[in-house]
């Protein structure tokens, strides 16, 4: 007989999917926090084994003059990121 675990997910502007096969997991989120500087940004769940990658994209309405995305660190609970004048989306897998 096969065990079949079902995928979860908080589906909100800070959320995650998880698959219920393969313990993969996506999370999302949005960072208001504007201006220059560095910002940590905690995951709404923790990956339990390792997040394998992390992306940060900028927000912008307008043309920006010095808009950028990083991500300076990241591990199982966290990321640091870049931030800018509008507040930014991140991106984050693992498992």
């Amino acid at each position: 007989m096969i065990n079949i675990t079902e995928n979860t997910a908080l589906k909100a502007v800070n959320g995650w999917w998880r698959c219920g096969d393969t313990g993969i997991i996506y999370q999302w989120g949005y960072n208001p926090k504007a201006g220059p500087g560095q910002n940590t940004i905690t995951y709404p769940i923790p990956f339990p084994t390792a997040c394998l990658s992390m992306q940060v994209s900028v927000y912008a309405n307008e043309i920006p003059a010095d808009n950028y995305s990083t991500v300076y660190e990241f591990n199982s609970t966290s990321a640091v990121i870049g931030r800018d004048n509008l507040g930014s989306y991140w991106f984050a897998i693992g498992y």
